[in-house]
């Protein structure tokens, strides 16, 4: 669909994911399964939304991006959370990286958490006008 950023939004949440993915390799064992794994499921989440979205029209994508929204906005409370109890220090499950290192991996998610959220604002503001 040309002048939407669909296809642009999708490569951007599989970066997103990846990076994500990656450095919850790393998270301590006693949150492995607990915090960890609700990052990744709203993560997953997320991205089903957007394909959700891609193939409805009208009034319900409209509504599926509103929710996609909340959904993106939960995501980055879960990973202030993983990033305040300092488990971006983690490797191999044990606390030895620098602070600076866990501040320069939250701060590269949060370029990328930013990116995202302005295509999708920007995604819901042109499907917002159409109606």
């Amino acid at each position: 669909m040309s002048g939407s950023p669909e296809p642009e939004i999708v490569n951007s949440i599989l970066d997103m994911s990846c990076l994500i993915r990656k450095y919850m390799a790393h998270a301590p064992r006693h949150e492995k399964y607990a915090l960890c794994c609700r990052i990744l499921n709203t993560v997953d989440e997320f991205y089903e939304m957007i394909i959700d979205a891609q193939f409805s029209r009208g009034k319900q994508r409209v509504s599926i991006l509103k929710k996609s929204d909340k959904t993106l906005n939960r995501l980055k409370f879960l990973l202030l959370g993983y990033y305040k109890h300092g488990y971006f220090q983690y490797k191999h499950n044990r606390r030895t990286q620098t602070s600076r290192e866990a501040n320069r991996k939250y701060k590269s998610l949060q370029i990328h958490l930013t990116s995202v959220g302005s295509q999708l604002g920007g995604w819901l503001s042109h499907e917002s006008k159409k109606l």
